[in-house]
């Protein structure tokens, strides 16, 4: 692998993290985001004549033998092809790139997390945090606004999961 490829690999598990953290305004089972994207991403694929007939898993080593276990590492390595070797890249690979920029652009929707309005400062001071850096609830003195967004975010997130799509 290139030294673009490794670099392209890391900034896929930013990438990733962002998506987990930001997407998701309150904790949701780490795994959950990059397992949900490469599944979706392999149901698209084999829609394609070059995922046609071929397991989730097979798809999944085309990209790398040891991603078959790592969803995490899946999508980052996903990446790393996708931006080492664009439309040569895998057809799974191809396919979470699409993924991940739809998901990108659900995320710059203003009202899709409505505490995303707020400032980093206002964040920090209003929001009540777990120990791993997790929005868990908001502080007493926190404006209605602030309050009304954070339980907004709250039930979104939980019809997201009852859906299991995170």
């Amino acid at each position: 692998m290139t030294a673009i490829g490794v670099g392209a690999h890391e900034a896929g598990h930013i990438v990733e993290d962002w998506l987990i953290k930001k997407f998701n305004s309150v904790h949701t089972e780490y795994r959950a985001t990059p397992r949900r994207l490469t599944y979706e991403a392999y149901q698209n694929a084999i829609l394609n004549p070059e995922g046609k007939g071929k397991s989730f898993k097979k798809l999944q080593e085309e990209i790398a033998i040891y991603e078959t276990h790592n969803p995490s590492e899946c999508l980052s390595s996903a990446i790393s092809d996708y931006v080492t070797n664009a439309n040569n890249a895998v057809i799974l690979s191809k396919a979470i790139w699409q993924r991940i920029k739809e998901e990108l652009s659900k995320m710059l929707l203003p009202n899709e997390v409505k505490l995303a309005k707020f400032s980093i400062e206002e964040y920090e001071k209003y929001g009540v945090f777990d120990n791993e850096g997790w929005i868990v609830g908001v502080k007493e003195n926190a404006p209605a606004e602030f309050k009304e967004a954070y339980e907004w975010d709250k039930k979104k997130n939980a019809e997201r999961w009852k859906l299991g799509i995170d």
